[in-house]
């Protein structure tokens, strides 16, 4: 089974990589939707989409380095992306339900018909999917070292 990359500043570079690079991702793919004649060539019609993501994201942004603090502030490193908490099978559940609900909504929103044309955002769609895997386990996993200790 994979397993997530042993240091917390591993996953914490990969959230900002990640973070950093959505705008220009979602920039890309209304630029490229453009040239196929899906929007008109004038006024505003990719700019105000582009925006609108971008403050989406700015606005969103204490909320999800909460999330991603939470889930590696007590990052055992290097666990299963499978790992489960036998002391704790609800906090696990719940975990998993919440970042399982979170992953199909991107498999629902990506648009994957039309890879040949956008395999940057299919890339970064498949890598944020990778990441909350790799939340999820940190979330569970750092539950089993603490209740250990105890």
């Amino acid at each position: 089974m994979p397993r997530t990359p042993r240091s917390r500043t591993i996953v914490l570079l990969a959230a900002a990589v990640l973070f950093l690079t959505a705008p220009a991702v979602v920039a890309r793919y209304y630029y490229v939707e453009l040239g196929r004649g899906l929007f008109p060539s004038d006024a505003d019609s990719i700019g105000i989409p582009i925006f609108g993501f971008t403050i989406l994201l700015l606005v969103t942004a204490p909320i999800t380095w909460g999330f991603v603090w939470l889930c590696v502030r007590r990052y055992p490193g290097g666990v299963s992306l499978a790992a489960w908490n036998p002391l704790r099978p609800l906090w696990a559940l719940g975990w998993t339900i919440v970042i399982v609900g979170a992953i199909a909504m991107f498999l629902v929103l990506t648009p994957w018909k039309d890879v040949a044309y956008h395999p940057l955002l299919i890339v970064h769609a498949t890598m944020d999917i990778l990441f909350m895997l790799t939340l999820r386990s940190a979330i569970v996993a750092q539950e089993i070292s603490v209740t250990a200790r105890n």
